[in-house]
């Protein structure tokens, strides 16, 4: 059975690489055996995942037939919940949106209530796409927490509290017959950034707290538990001021969205959004200037020890809020700067992520997306197991 489900990977890889191809190309491509092929062609036709496309140009005898994956065979929901944003996605196989939902969801709703919230979106999304569940292969649901992913369970979490250790994957999974995969947040939406794909890359994600995903050959680095790159609470000042998660000087704590507007509160004596107050230091604020300068000098710190750490150069600062011109940027990039100056051999690069609005849902269908084209791997057990 692994054996035909990996052959079977191989040729749908091979013609999702292609865009169309004849059997004796897939053949060739492969290194399957025709009959093999042609076994595989009927079943995946049968299934809707490719069909025939057209005929392939011939010198001499009949045209053969080409192959082409049907985009449509099946389908891939993706959900970001930052708290309060959340997002929603449809997309076909290609990864194309057919489906967007973004709101609210507070950080003291109860358990019942994110659950009747993500149910009704994703309910939503079908009725309006006009397809049912079993054309969805899954949901990539992704978290601001450390996460089980083998019980598909929040660990631990600074927000949403009434999710922590909660069984979200499996009441999902139930009342919307659709599996889910729980993950960490910044993990699927380093998937879904617009990368160059022949390079490794940091990905943080900068938001209510900060998350990090390291890209390593085009693939996230999960760890042994799935919650690689969970910076937004290492201690990055010890004396610092106290995170929701208990300890003192956490990143997130300091340099966070959350924090950022309530060091502008306490220094400007009013309150302001985030997004306000990136906009007053466009206008010379001065309260707005310190506030986010002071964020700069500590998040390009820990920039500069992640790259240390990784050794990878490219950095994306994901959800940021502003474009690579605003003040806030360009003094994150100069702490980075300083803090490597003496010991990097190249001066590392650093961008703006591209993803906005209902986008960031879309590294959990990507994840769907992957996990439905990835090769199964034999494992073989040790001796006596």
């Amino acid at each position: 059975m692994i054996v035909k489900k990996a052959n079977t990977a191989l040729v749908v890889n091979a013609v999702r690489s292609a865009g169309t191809m004849t059997i004796e190309e897939m053949a060739t491509g492969t290194g399957l055996s025709r009959p093999t092929v042609v076994s595989i062609v009927r079943a995946l036709e049968s299934q809707r995942i490719i069909y025939r496309s057209g005929l392939a140009p011939a010198e001499v005898g009949r045209q053969p037939n080409l192959y082409a994956i049907d985009v449509t065979a099946r389908f891939a929901i993706g959900i970001d919940i930052d708290g309060p944003p959340a997002r929603l996605v449809l997309t076909d196989l290609t990864g194309a949106a057919r489906h967007e939902a973004v709101w609210r969801l507070d950080n003291d709703a109860t358990y019942e209530e994110i659950l009747a919230t993500l149910v009704h979106q994703v309910e939503q999304a079908l009725r309006t796409a006009a397809i049912n569940p079993q054309q969805v292969m899954g949901i990539g649901l992704g978290l601001p927490a450390s996460v089980d992913v083998s019980s598909n369970r929040a660990v631990n979490l600074s927000r949403l509290e009434a999710l922590r250790d909660a069984p979200i994957g499996e009441a999902l999974h139930e009342r919307t017959q659709i599996p889910v995969s729980v993950r960490n947040d910044a993990h699927l939406m380093a998937l879904a950034e617009d990368s160059d794909k022949q390079e490794d890359y940091l990905y943080i994600a900068f938001r209510t707290g900060v998350g990090l995903a390291v890209v390593i050959d085009e693939k996230v680095f999960e760890g042994q538990t799935g919650n690689a790159g969970f910076i937004g609470h290492t201690t990055i000042s010890p004396t610092g001021p106290l995170c929701a998660c208990g300890m003192r000087g956490c990143l997130e704590a300091i340099v966070s969205k959350r924090a950022i507007v309530a060091n502008y509160a306490s220094a400007a004596g009013v309150d302001a959004p985030y997004d306000t107050i990136l906009d007053l230091a466009l206008h010379d604020g001065d309260h707005a200037l310190l506030v986010l300068d002071d964020a700069a000098r500590w998040f390009g710190l820990a920039i500069a020890n992640l790259i240390k750490i990784t050794d990878v150069y490219t950095v994306i600062l994901g959800d940021l809020g502003c474009d690579e011109t605003h003040p806030f940027f360009t003094a994150i990039a100069e702490a980075v700067a300083v803090n490597t100056a003496t010991f990097l051999r190249r001066p590392p690069r650093l961008r703006a992520g591209r993803l906005s609005g209902a986008q960031f849902a879309l590294g959990g269908a990507e994840f769907i997306i992957d996990q439905f084209f990835a090769t199964p791997r034999l494992r073989l057990k040790a001796d006596g197991g």
